[in-house]
């Protein structure tokens, strides 16, 4: 019965969707995510030496891809982030602890301020699709949970917030251009 209510929604779905979609595009980029969270967030010390263009060894061992450097970009939203509530804050423990959480992940995220310089004329776009990146993640937490209430509701968000993607979004520019960021390329 369940099930057969979900075929109906799905179904219910695929039937808004546009007759010119690209499902492909779509499920390479569903792709990309998986592997985005199974990836382990690595320190992108290549990209550096790329920005400053220094010959660039391959290490065995040490993957440097464009999950790497998304990571990097997540990390760069989170320390903007968090910078700014610790600029706000008000309260010596809270702030005390926002000093902490900006450390460990200037710690984790070193190439930061490269990635937002690589996307400095699409940063906005960027904390707008890690934000909706966030938000995929809790739906999936939520229906890992059982919680389909809040996991429709998070799904309502994402989609808000699609729809205030630009329509000339040219995704594969944004690719290449880290692709490009990034040697090795797996």
């Amino acid at each position: 019965e369940e099930a057969a209510e979900l075929i109906k929604k799905v179904e219910a779905m695929r039937a808004e969707l546009p007759a010119d979609l690209d499902e492909g595009a779509l499920i390479r980029r569903g792709a990309a995510v998986w592997i985005a969270a199974q990836a382990p967030v690595r320190a992108l010390r290549l990209l550096q030496q790329r920005a400053n263009a220094q010959e660039i060894p391959v290490v065995p061992g040490v993957p440097t891809n464009v999950t790497d450097l998304w990571w990097q970009v997540v990390g760069a939203v989170d320390i903007e982030e968090t910078q700014a509530a610790l600029a706000t804050a008000t309260d010596g423990e809270e702030a005390k602890q926002l000093q902490s959480k900006l450390d460990e992940l200037q710690t984790q995220t070193p190439f930061a301020k490269q990635v937002k310089e690589l996307f400095s004329d699409q940063w906005a776009l960027m904390k707008h699709v890690v934000a909706m990146d966030k938000l995929s993640r809790r739906i999936h937490v939520a229906e890992e949970a059982g919680n389909q209430e809040e996991a429709a509701e998070l799904i309502k968000k994402v989609e808000a917030m699609r729809a205030l993607l630009p329509a000339d979004l040219d995704e594969g520019a944004l690719i290449e251009r880290a692709a490009a960021a990034v040697p090795n390329v797996t």
